[in-house]
């Protein structure tokens, strides 16, 4: 049962590929090609253009860290971050779009609900394998990074449970993706992945991000970057319950509701 189960998804999965961007290698290249557009732009913009660059009022610095450091600091931030706000972006519609497969198939609904995880999960998988290597010719390398791996894992199954409940809600409202794609620019720049921030007080308020938890804690591991805030854990500690309820929520009184609207 579990062996059919992990073969639906990974059918589906790969047929996702196949329906966004015809072909499945294409699908994954294309990403990957806007991974890299991406990084090289805030690399050239925070680490190049803004590189002297400084506001004191705010505490926010655009290029302290300098060189490969700035580097290992955007990629030990963006390895996580692009994997994680694709799997937002896409439980915002992904039931919606394939009605008819869920209507035809047994099992297609519950299977569905996974893709994204799986997706995020190659992503991030794929993205540390550069990124370790970066970091290692840079010597900036810390011997916990597996640990910063498997913690990355970790923060992406975390967020499951939050991912499934935006999928059924978003089959009530039609289509959350307008309102997600709002809600991760927010969340991004509400993180200092680009840039620096020194200022405790803002630190302090960061704290309760729960991004900022994990891209403190995954710099941490892998590059033995010292964390940012002294209460770097407040975000999780309310995120990880919160998460887990509405997963609960959306499992046992969501389900048949989006299942009618399907």
């Amino acid at each position: 049962m579990l062996k059919r189960r992990i073969s639906l998804i990974l059918a589906l999965t790969r047929r996702d590929y196949v329906v966004q961007y015809a072909g499945a290698g294409l699908g994954i290249g294309w990403l990957f090609v806007q991974y890299l557009f991406q990084i090289g732009i805030f690399y050239l913009i925070f680490g190049v253009v803004l590189s002297s660059g400084q506001n004191e009022s705010l505490g926010v610095e655009a290029h302290r860290i300098t060189g490969p450091d700035f580097l290992n600091y955007l990629l030990g931030a963006m390895t996580l971050w692009l994997p994680l706000s694709e799997m937002l972006l896409r439980s915002g519609s992904i039931l919606s779009e394939n009605r008819g497969l869920i209507r035809r198939t047994p099992g297609a609904m519950d299977a569905m609900t996974w893709i994204p995880l799986s997706q995020a999960i190659l992503h991030f998988t794929i993205l540390s394998v550069p990124t370790w290597i970066i970091a290692y010719a840079s010597g900036g390398l810390a011997w916990t990074f597996p640990l910063g791996f498997f913690l990355g894992l970790f923060f992406l199954i975390a967020m499951a449970p939050f991912c499934i409940y935006l999928q059924r809600v978003s089959v009530l409202l039609k289509d959350l993706s307008p309102i997600l794609r709002l809600g991760t620019q927010i969340l991004f720049w509400a993180t200092p992945m680009v840039y620096v921030v020194h200022n405790a007080k803002i630190l302090s308020l960061m704290s309760w991000n729960p991004l900022f938890c994990m891209v403190d804690l995954e710099r941490h591991l892998l590059y033995g970057m010292p964390p940012m805030a002294d209460a770097s854990l407040v975000g999780l500690l309310w995120f990880l319950p919160a998460s887990l309820l509405l997963g609960l929520l959306s499992r046992f009184r969501l389900k048949e509701v989006s299942a009618d609207f399907l």
